[in-house]
């Protein structure tokens, strides 16, 4: 099975036809009148990176996680505090187009071709966050081989 990803990572923008992402931060709240519901209107994020990723058939996962959940490893360098980080991944990408300009874009994407990267194969989109015990980048290789990372969080949709 081959299949296309494409993941926004944001740090707290509309794109192409699809919704903007949004943080949990209200601007505002507004009651619609002649009813008790309450309307929030969302922050929209700051800063939104696209990745466009391809996952060749038959390409080893970079591991397992759990032992026995494939694992493509997506590494995001945040470089200073952030309060709130989205992240969106899309499987199959479909019809969202293609890479803009300033978007991150993996070589297997570049390579595959419009047949391949339009197949209605998909991906299981579950996300695990964890962190490594680096602050500045010099720093990453030595923290590797430390102590392992730390599990912040899964998310699964399904």
């Amino acid at each position: 099975i081959s299949v296309a990803l494409f993941a926004s990572i944001t740090a707290c923008g509309a794109f192409g036809g699809l919704p903007s992402l949004k943080s949990s931060f209200v601007l505002s709240e507004d009651t619609i009148p002649g009813t008790n519901e309450t309307v929030k209107t969302l922050l929209p994020y700051g800063s939104v990176i696209n990745y466009y990723g391809y996952v060749k058939p038959g390409q080893a996962p970079d591991g397992l996680v759990d032992g026995n959940k494939k694992a493509y490893y997506l590494y995001v360098w945040i470089p200073a505090v952030i309060a709130e980080m989205g992240v969106r991944m899309i499987s199959p990408t479909g019809e969202i187009g293609e890479p803009g300009d300033g978007d991150l874009v993996s070589d297997a994407f570049k390579a595959a071709t419009p047949e391949e990267k339009s197949m209605p194969h998909w991906f299981d989109t579950w996300i695990r966050v964890e962190r490594m015990s680096a602050i500045m980048p010099d720093q990453i290789a030595k923290a590797a081989k430390a102590k392992p990372v730390q599990k912040l969080d899964d998310d699964d949709d399904g």
